[in-house]
């Protein structure tokens, strides 16, 4: 995050990558093991004081880093090769936790009560405003109008049958 303080956001690149996979590839799977450990006991808290964790742990390394070889070192160079011991980046964990937490920082301010609703405020799934059997009779209508333009001379098959000479099939089909 210290690349991006002009800008006042962190990137979402690898923070989504760290937090949908519980940081399970991201770092050493000994370590992540211990993450999930905590993750059971103190909650979705953990996501930010790890990612606040390895920002403060890497700090040194990170702001030599361009932004290619930041994205490098944060996918998998640490993943490789954390730096750290896994009962030293627990410490660090516990300070980082305990830090979010006296900074009321560990979990989101509620939502603004002017802001937009969290709550869903449109019927969830497709809204029909026609018969499922009148929109099935459109696609079929437009299956057999595809088949027909696909068809040799733009009519099907069972048009020729059925214009033939007795309504036979034509010998050469």
């Amino acid at each position: 995050s210290f690349l991006f303080q002009d800008k006042q956001q962190i990137p979402p690149i690898y923070l989504t990558k760290w937090w949908f996979g519980c940081f399970l590839d991201r770092v050493p799977f000994p370590l992540a093991l211990r993450l999930w450990d905590v993750y059971l006991f103190e909650g979705d808290c953990i996501f930010i004081a790890m990612a606040y964790n390895i920002m403060k742990m890497h700090q040194k390394t990170i702001r030599k880093l361009g932004m290619e070889q930041f994205m490098e070192y944060i996918q998998t160079e640490i993943a490789r090769d954390f730096g750290y011991s896994d009962e030293e980046t627990m410490a660090s964990l516990n300070d980082c936790l305990r830090k979010l937490h006296s900074d009321k920082m560990a979990v989101p301010p509620p939502p603004d009560p002017n802001g937009l609703s969290e709550i869903p405020t449109k019927a969830l799934g497709p809204v029909l405003h026609r018969s499922l059997v009148d929109i099935r009779f459109d696609i079929a209508e437009l299956q057999s109008r595809a088949s027909r333009c696909n068809s040799r001379a733009g009519k099907s098959p069972a048009v020729r049958r059925k214009n033939s000479p007795g309504g036979k099939r034509p010998n050469n089909q």
